[in-house]
């Protein structure tokens, strides 16, 4: 019955029956073991089980001709569906990276469950309600087109008025709007708003109003945005209902008062939002609150409190592999970069933050209002570099995997081959040549602040900068690099 790995609980849930009782199991699975029929990958707890694909087939073809597939289908079905409804119900809380590994171990049986539900009328609705469960492994982890695909198929096999269609059709909707894909959006929240109002489900109708509220943000109509998301988040304290989703919407309204010029307001609800998560041990949302807080600072002009923000959100998404608010810490920290003077770094980030987009759908959720901003920083970036040295730039980052984007979005920047270009070189300031050579020259970062006559905080940030704008990641390499510009110097001058 099962589809790529599986685990000694899942083989006790599903193989069990009338002949074989749960403390039977253990025994019969290691027999299988000791004649390689069955494989064990890793040990302990963490242990894996899988058959190959030729014993695999025979298995289903024995089992078939006792015509009982549809039994132990039915029970791996069930078993998976479990999992799917507690990783829901269970999300908001301190298990979240857990339930990563679990889910995205467990990928190809829940395909597997979800295939046998829509190939079988009397399941449909079964894999309707158990798309709908995935909610948060679809969009917190990435799996966006994933969830489109099955989402769609399960709203297309059971057409019937409920409440989980109400529910597979904001998640489906969710999914299209992070995607960029308004449109389909917009079609999936116009009926189930319609449902939900037949059922009189204020559940789904605060859903609905919360996502519809971003995506009507994301067309640009920010003032039918406002209230839309103001009333979601109403509607959620007086259910007094709280979970992830919940606490996003106070995130979410934070996000429309950036682009409505209310950045105080957006610091106020990201404390709230971010107070309740922390309360919780919850992650996920407390990290778009985080990133939200870093769009509010970045509004009020205050760029360094906005990378620290930005910065701290990354850690979290990198933990949870959240790929999309990954990718959208890297394209506010390129902003960033920009506004900070580091203009090199900003153009490797755009790059680098255009291929991690392309992965999920349209950067920056294809808000119009954000990828104008985008497109300022860029030709912004492109002037100060000039037009060669910023796509030497850009094409750098553009080429970095996913693991030396983050890292390169969080300061430090991969080796590069042939060392530091002359793009970053030539983007140094004044005052950050100066730091360099007293960088060169030993001084401690108090040392650097008491021969400049600057505060010690500013020092560090000069430094911090140096760093960051020439792809080091220690002061020795900064001295070496000098040594070698002087050196090139004297050869130049000797000439």
């Amino acid at each position: 019955m099962f589809a790529g790995s599986f685990d000694l609980e899942a083989v006790e849930a599903v193989t069990t029956d009338d002949e074989i009782g749960v403390d039977e199991v253990f025994e019969l699975l290691a027999g299988l073991i000791d004649k390689s029929v069955v494989l064990r990958e890793g040990a302990g707890a963490q242990a894996r089980y899988r058959l190959l694909e030729t014993i695999r087939a025979y298995g289903r073809e024995r089992l078939s001709t006792q015509g009982r597939t549809d039994i132990f289908r039915r029970q791996h079905r069930d078993y998976y569906q479990r999992i799917a409804e507690d990783s829901e119900r269970d999300w908001f809380g301190s298990d979240q990276v857990d339930w990563r590994h679990r889910l995205e171990n467990e990928r190809a049986n829940l395909w597997a469950a979800l295939e046998y539900c829509l190939s079988t009328p009397a399941e449909h609705a079964a894999g309707l309600r158990m798309a709908g469960a995935l909610c948060y492994y679809w969009n917190a982890y990435g799996h966006l087109q994933d969830g489109r695909y099955w989402l769609g198929r399960a709203l297309a096999a059971d057409t019937r008025t409920s409440a989980d269609r109400a529910k597979a059709l904001w998640v489906n909707g969710w999914d299209a709007m992070t995607q960029g894909d308004n449109s389909s959006a917009m079609g999936c929240f116009d009926e189930g708003l319609a449902i939900a109002e037949t059922l009189g489900d204020d559940t789904a109708r605060a859903f609905v109003r919360q996502f519809r509220g971003s995506a009507e943000q994301f067309a640009g109509n920010l003032q039918v945005a406002e209230p839309l998301l103001r009333q979601a988040v109403e509607a959620h304290r007086q259910s007094g209902l709280v979970n992830s989703l919940t606490v996003l919407g106070t995130a979410q309204l934070g996000f429309v008062s950036c682009l409505l010029n209310r950045p105080e307001r957006a610091v106020e609800l990201c404390a709230e939002c971010r107070t309740v998560s922390e309360h919780a041990g919850e992650q996920w949302a407390h990290s778009w609150a985080t990133w939200v807080l870093g769009l509010a600072r970045w509004t009020q002009g205050k760029y360094r409190d906005a990378g620290v923000a930005l910065r701290d959100s990354l850690r979290a998404k990198q933990v949870l592999n959240d790929r999309l608010g990954i990718s959208a810490c890297a394209e506010l920290l390129a902003w960033v970069a920009v506004e900070e003077d580091q203009p090199a770094h900003g153009a490797q980030l755009f790059g680098a933050s255009r291929t991690l987009w392309a992965s999920i759908g349209t950067p920056l959720f294809g808000s119009a209002a954000m990828l104008e901003t985008r497109e300022q920083y860029e030709d912004k970036a492109r002037r100060i570099l000039g037009p060669k040295a910023y796509d030497q730039d850009y094409q750098y980052g553009q080429r970095l995997k996913a693991a030396e984007a983050i890292e390169l979005a969080r300061g430090a920047h991969p080796a590069r081959a042939g060392g530091s270009s002359a793009t970053e070189q030539a983007s140094l300031t004044r005052r950050q040549r100066e730091v360099a050579e007293l960088i060169a020259q030993g001084l401690t970062n108090k040392e650097i602040a008491d021969k400049l006559v600057i505060s010690q905080r500013t020092a560090e940030g000069h430094v911090e900068q140096v760093l960051v704008k020439m792809g080091f990641r220690s002061r020795t390499q900064v001295a070496a690099w000098l040594a070698r510009q002087e050196g090139i110097d004297q050869g130049s001058r000797t000439n």
